[in-house]
């Protein structure tokens, strides 16, 4: 889901910082090291030049500096929405989401209209599982925008926290209204609908049309997989989970239920392999990185 908000990012920074094209375009090749070597070669530091190096550090795995840059860059222009939301999304892809709630938080003051600061400030609130309170500020979005994908995955990411599938539905209904060539309206359909007790065949139906147009989301996938062996379809299962983790060998949901599959096609190392590769991706998954600190306010 971070993805999707460093992407919209992308574009806002991109609308302002025109003025250095060489620059934004090396970063958007992914050429970060010699988008360095064109700022390095400007001797004006301006609040653009300190924004454009918080995305290069960014890029090249130095968030510290990225994020010292994204300070500097809101020091020089904090009318800047651009510099509020590089900062917050430093923070926030790198395990600090507290402190990204705050600058989304305060930028909001500045640019209460902004769908991106309330984009981030709702991922942020569910990132520290506040999801009562990132609900609202999704549906805000949606409201706004209701087409805006990213902003239905944060609102389901929170009513299925709270246990609310009558409202993940409801949400996956409204937005296949907004944007039926979209896979989300159709998988959230499915997964609410697998949970309050559709029929396994209508789940499967679903499952397929948002595979039909997303057929590299591998959660659709195992959804598929598990309603596959709710139907006694264990062979077909399986080789739809070994899809699902062709396309995303770390997704935990999907050894679980390909390990289920080969239990009941009497694969039981197969089953016993994916069953350890479960514990091995959930251990690294409660060993989060250090959080990235904030600057210390000047006194």
């Amino acid at each position: 889901m971070l993805t999707g908000l460093l992407l919209l990012l992308s574009l806002v920074v991109c609308t302002a910082t025109t003025r250095m094209p060489d620059v934004e375009r090396l970063i958007s090749e992914g050429k970060a090291q010699e988008a360095l070597a064109v700022l390095e070669s400007v001797s004006t530091r301006s609040a653009q030049w300190h924004l454009l190096a918080s995305r290069v550090f960014d890029q090249l795995g130095h968030p510290a500096r990225a994020a010292s840059e994204a300070e500097n860059a809101i020091d020089f222009d904090p009318g800047n929405e651009a510099n509020h939301l590089q900062l917050g999304q430093v923070l926030l892809t790198n395990n600090n989401p507290a402190a990204a709630r705050e600058i989304f938080d305060e930028a909001l003051e500045r640019f209460p209209d902004s769908d991106l600061l309330r984009l981030g400030l709702g991922l942020a609130l569910n990132r520290l599982q506040f999801h009562e309170e990132a609900e609202p500020e999704f549906r805000k979005l949606l409201a706004r925008r209701p087409n805006l994908g990213i902003a239905l995955d944060g609102l389901v990411e929170a009513c299925i926290q709270l246990v609310r599938y009558d409202q993940v539905a409801e949400a996956a209904s409204e937005f296949l209204k907004a944007s039926p060539a979209d896979y989300r309206g159709y998988y959230y359909s499915a997964v609410a609908g697998e949970r309050t007790g559709l029929p396994p065949l209508a789940v499967e139906n679903l499952l397929r049309k948002a595979i039909d147009r997303n057929a590299a989301f591998a959660p659709a996938h195992a959804l598929l997989g598990k309603v596959l062996l709710q139907q006694d379809r264990p062979e077909e299962a399986a080789l739809t989970l070994e899809g699902a983790l062709r396309l995303r060998p770390d997704y935990v949901v999907g050894h679980i239920h390909l390990a289920r599959a080969y239990q009941r096609l009497g694969r039981t190392e197969d089953s016993e392999r994916h069953s350890r590769l479960v514990r091995e991706l959930d251990e690294d998954r409660r060993r989060p990185g250090p959080a990235l600190r904030r600057r210390e306010p000047a006194r």
